[in-house]
């Protein structure tokens, strides 16, 4: 699991599972759902094929990303 922050504007990997490699490619996935708003990647209509699932969260504080397990199935009905 990962958890992405915004920097300066720019999200940036905030806290990651140990060894856990993260690429550009997730990073753009993450980017994407915490711009829009909407969760990404593995089971949503959205870059499906992406590995993981990135879900945005919203607190009195601000917004952030989640990466989660890769053991969600390709498509959730």
């Amino acid at each position: 699991m990962a958890i992405f922050l915004p920097v300066a504007g720019v999200l940036k990997v905030y806290a990651s599972s140990v060894g856990l490699a993260i690429s550009d490619d997730d990073l753009a996935v993450a980017s994407w759902a915490f711009e829009h708003g909407q969760p990404a990647g593995r089971g949503t209509d959205t870059l499906p094929e992406a590995s993981m699932r990135y879900q945005p969260l919203k607190t009195m504080r601000g917004a952030w990303v989640c990466w989660v397990s890769s053991r969600l199935p390709r498509t959730i009905s």
